[in-house]
């Protein structure tokens, strides 16, 4: 049994939408149209290490399909995608640019040939237009990698790019169609409507808007973003600490010793902030539909305090987050495949898709 977690996030456009005409839905590239050009295309790419849909520059992370499965009773799909970072807990996991699509395999180590990273798995359900994220402990939940995947897909690798005489690339179902088109695949957490409305209404008594990050030495690679934003926080610390233990002495010496080999990293700051019920709502709903690039070596949280209260109340809590056990196996060999993490979710679904009022 695997303990996964379960986050929700509702689908407000997904498809090509005319740029000069209002429709209610997409024009072409629906949810049906994906799953169709990406299946076909996914069978014509010779491996793993083929299935970035961008050109990925020298010293930047590539995405690539792990695995993928449509249910066609169902219509649901899911997506397997494969990031170049490394794991929770320090331990790295790879897998080979060679090996076929769709295939558990991984392994520890790894050599030149290998991708070095992590899996996160999608689960989009387009009846209830309803994509979501399952996170286990070996796995990435960054939300916002499956939004810009699709959306690079659709807009380099199939037949609806073009570009006229001056270079300028444009988007149609059919050649000669006049009516220019873009890509939209936007979306928003779903979340305990009723917490945010207590916290909206108490805006007049915030005095302070609080971040929370703990930062996690998991990258050996001191060229990672990550890993040099990681050093940096360290040698902040180092700078302010207290004369009595920067004074050269072997306790003051060990101590700092310790605070470099540390795996982790808590950083809390605390900003003078004052608003509105109005203005809080904006920025409560731009927090909720923007999709943050949740990196598993950064875990941020954003919190506030209000006049008369010591505790800070996070936005996090409000998030809708389930818990399950699923019917699923994972060693450092082999993770779940999508067609056995979406079989397993089926079983559950009831008690899945209840949480949000939808079955």
């Amino acid at each position: 049994m695997l303990r996964a977690e379960i986050s929700y996030y509702h689908v407000l456009n997904f498809g090509f939408y005319s740029n000069t005409r209002p429709l209610k839905g997409p024009f072409f590239g629906g949810y049906d149209d994906f799953k169709l050009k990406f299946s076909s295309w996914l069978k014509m790419q010779e491996n793993l290490g083929s299935t970035s849909p961008v050109t990925i520059a020298e010293g930047k992370k590539g995405v690539f399909c792990k695995d993928f499965y449509v249910d066609t009773e169902t219509g649901e799909f899911l997506i397997v995608l494969w990031n170049e970072l490394s794991n929770k807990e320090g331990n790295i996991l790879s897998v080979s640019r060679d090996q076929r699509i769709g295939g558990g395999e991984v392994k520890g180590a790894g050599d030149v040939n290998s991708i070095i990273g992590l899996p996160s798995y999608f689960w989009f359900v387009p009846k209830d237009d309803l994509v979501i994220s399952i996170r286990f402990d070996h796995s990435s939940d960054n939300v916002r990698c499956v939004r810009d995947y699709i959306s690079a897909f659709f807009k380099n690798c199939t037949s609806y790019r073009h570009e006229d005489q001056d270079g300028m690339t444009f988007y149609v179902k059919e050649y000669d169609s006049e009516m220019h088109c873009r890509f939209k695949f936007d979306w928003e957490k779903i979340t305990r409507k009723l917490e945010v409305n207590k916290l909206i209404n108490k805006a007049d008594k915030i005095t302070g808007i609080v971040r929370q990050v703990r930062l996690v030495k998991r990258v050996t690679d001191e060229r990672n973003s990550s890993r040099r934003l990681y050093d940096k926080c360290s040698e902040l610390l180092e700078n302010v600490l207290p004369e009595w233990l920067r004074d050269g002495s072997d306790t003051s010496n060990n101590f700092i010793e310790e605070l470099r080999k540390s795996e982790s990293t808590d950083l809390k700051i605390t900003m003078p902030y004052k608003s509105n019920e109005t203005e809080f709502g904006k920025l409560i709903h731009k927090y909720f539909n923007s999709i943050e690039d949740t990196v598993p070596e950064m875990k941020d949280k954003i919190g506030f305090k209000f006049k008369g209260d010591s505790k800070i109340e996070w936005l996090d809590d409000t998030d809708i987050v389930k818990k399950v056990e699923l019917n699923l196996i994972f060693s450092q060999e082999k993770i779940p495949k999508a067609v056995e993490v979406l079989e397993a979710l089926h079983e559950q679904s009831h008690s899945i898709m209840s949480e949000i009022g939808t079955n």
